[in-house]
């Protein structure tokens, strides 16, 4: 379970995802904050959601949870607690889905000194989709939560 803290502004996420991915700058940059990444299919049928990685079908359950509104600095990002579980793999899937789009996830960790948060950098179909912040300590306090973005957003000079 992870709280995720969705970025509002789309000019952040996009100068977030520029700032990592800009060639020009110092590569220890990027091996700095790089920590991992991750491919999934993701199937939208009349069955449910369902995810494919690392050759593994496994339907998606989401247990809703209220959203939040916090601010940081001069930005506004969502507070999301909602839950996303797992059902047991399945072997197959009826061809007859809906929609299918591949996303890619891009993690980087060590600017926050705990692999408690990540930044998560996600794209669709190769297209930057949505940038968040993903913490696993479910009970963090939200000034805590707050002031790891601010400490972020610093770092790579956006405030």
């Amino acid at each position: 379970m992870c709280i995720r803290v969705y970025i509002t502004d789309t000019d952040l996420g996009e100068k977030i995802h520029d700032i990592i991915n800009n060639v020009t700058l110092d590569e220890t940059l990027n091996k700095l904050y790089y920590t991992d990444s991750l491919q999934k299919k993701i199937i939208y049928s009349i069955e449910g959601i369902f995810h494919i990685s690392n050759n593994r079908i496994r339907k998606v359950i989401i247990k809703d949870s209220e959203v939040e509104t916090i601010q940081v600095h001069q930005y506004n990002f969502i507070l999301d607690k909602s839950v996303i579980e797992y059902d047991d793999e399945y072997l197959q899937l009826n061809p007859n889905h809906l929609i299918e789009n591949v996303y890619v996830y891009n993690y980087y960790t060590d600017c926050f000194n705990s692999t408690d948060t990540k930044l998560v950098i996600e794209k669709k179909n190769n297209k930057l989709h949505e940038t968040y912040f993903l913490f696993n300590n479910t009970n963090a306090d939200i000034d805590i939560l707050k002031k790891t973005i601010h400490t972020f957003l610093l770092e790579l000079n956006l405030c």
